[in-house]
């Protein structure tokens, strides 16, 4: 979802951007909550939040 006027206002690009999809950013914020509150974080589990936080920018 890019808008034209992105460049005029890049805050208010990132607020509809964080709006339109506040239930993924909120899934994404679990799952790095989840990865936080079980010290060492294995490769595994950073390769899943790499790959998520890809994902959720391409949106």
């Amino acid at each position: 979802m890019r808008r034209k006027g992105g460049k005029d206002d890049p805050l208010g690009a990132v607020t509809e951007w964080a709006t339109y999809n506040a239930a993924s950013v909120a899934q994404f914020r679990n799952m790095i909550a989840r990865a936080q509150a079980r010290p060492p974080v294995g490769a595994a589990m950073l390769a899943q939040i790499a790959s998520q936080a890809r994902n959720l920018l391409e949106r």
